[in-house]
């Protein structure tokens, strides 16, 4: 599954590096005067051995590696894009950092129960990127006359559920000459959850990706990436929030191409449904008694991250349950409040060039280390998701009837 997911990415960024009017460095920060911040022109040319770059959002220290094919690159890891999340609430883009920042540690991932593992792990203040940029000696031409190089802004798998952005490293890509954005977002009932209305709001970890795409679009320019050549790119829970921003009024502009592997809006579990019986069953299981909303909120901030997590998923109750939803229409600030299938029908999303793909029988990637850890739960799955998904058979967005049908029907039955 990702041997195929990296190929396509590479063919995809191989085939479209090009430079637009817009993709040229402007000659008043070649200067070194930016309208947003002043940026010496030397703070381009990074230090072989201690990479430096300055930007709107701070001064970063990063670390020299290299790719598979033996070509340096300059990894910035643990970057703060977020301030410190309040549990349950939307957060805000980090306030500019006025130290040199050390950006050589792998950053701290959100709490979760890893698929490797039965032990809780990570921290609420979870909300990091990491930047990696080739080495200017290996894109000369890519870099002449003041361009930049495309960006992949990658969003993890998961299943909305565990897994972190740091697994994701630039070893494989970075032999191109792109620029690779990866980052943590909220997931679980502590991303996920919501009560249906602005109690707790829904979509938490969608606006956090949101927060670092324009983490991204404003500082990337700085590590040689063109802010106007993002592509968010992902795979299962990754892939289908690609698909989500493709639907988001709130993503627009923050992004030029989109990929999705293995994971888009129209399958089953893209959205959950009935928000509110999922919060109250989970508030439920933590013994909180007031079930109303404010309720509900109340009793879940009084609780730990490591009670949560360890609580909103059972083996005996397995299925997809913290997952985006549909916001109100009243809701603040929404992600989104529209059925995405209505948008694509209608043509009321972010049009930008968009590769789909998936590969025969790839869930055998996951089937084995599930069926060992929970033994029993799909009959118990199969049961959820009769019960709470409705039917989706008509969730399809295109011609009624494929062009290719009647080729597929005499191929059969010849």
């Amino acid at each position: 599954m990702f041997r195929f997911g990296v190929f396509i990415v590479i063919i995809f960024f191989t085939s479209k590096i090009v430079a637009t009017p817009d993709s040229k460095i402007d000659p008043q920060l070649l200067a070194g005067e930016d309208e947003d911040f002043n940026i010496p022109r030397e703070n381009y040319q990074l230090n072989s051995t201690v990479p430096l770059v300055k930007c709107p959002a701070g001064t970063f220290r990063g670390s020299l590696e290299y790719t598979r094919g033996g070509r340096r690159y300059f990894s910035f890891q643990s970057i703060p894009y977020a301030e410190p999340p309040r549990r349950f609430e939307p957060t805000t883009l980090k306030a500019p950092l006025k130290d040199i920042y050390d950006a050589t540690t792998q950053p701290p991932v959100c709490p979760q129960i890893p698929d490797d593992s039965p032990e809780y792990v990570g921290q609420e203040d979870c909300l990091y990127l990491s930047v990696s940029k080739p080495d200017e000696s290996h894109c000369r031409e890519e870099l002449s006359n003041g361009k930049l190089l495309p960006v992949m802004f990658w969003i993890h798998p998961g299943s909305y559920l565990n897994n972190n952005g740091s697994f994701f490293r630039g070893t494989y890509l970075l032999d191109e000459c792109i620029v690779l954005v990866t980052f943590e977002y909220r997931v679980g009932a502590l991303g996920f959850l919501t009560t249906g209305d602005n109690v707790i709001p829904g979509n938490l970890g969608m606006k956090d990706q949101l927060i670092a795409l324009r983490w991204t679009r404003r500082n990337i320019r700085y590590f040689l990436g063109d802010p106007n050549l993002v592509t968010i790119a992902g795979t299962s829970a990754g892939g289908t929030s690609v698909s989500h921003h493709i639907c988001s009024p709130a993503s627009s502009g923050l992004f030029a191409r989109a990929i999705s592997m293995s994971g888009a809006v129209l399958v089953p579990w893209a959205i959950t449904e009935k928000p509110l019986e999922i919060a109250k069953n989970l508030a439920r299981k933590l013994n909180c008694l007031d079930l109303s909303s404010e309720g509900i909120k109340s009793c879940l901030l009084s609780k730990s991250a490591r009670d949560i997590v360890n609580t909103q998923l059972s083996a005996s109750e397995f299925t997809l349950r913290y997952t985006p939803v549909i916001e109100p229409k009243n809701a603040p600030n929404p992600f989104q409040n529209a059925i995405p299938y209505h948008l694509l029908k209608t043509g009321q999303i972010n049009k930008v060039p968009y590769l789909i793909g998936f590969v025969q029988d790839e869930g055998i990637f996951l089937a084995e280390p599930f069926l060992q850890r929970y033994a029993g739960a799909m009959d118990k799955f199969h049961e959820n998701r009769e019960t709470e998904r409705e039917d989706d058979s008509n969730s399809s967005v295109g011609p009624d009837k494929s062009p290719g049908s009647t080729l597929q029907e005499s191929f059969q039955f010849r």
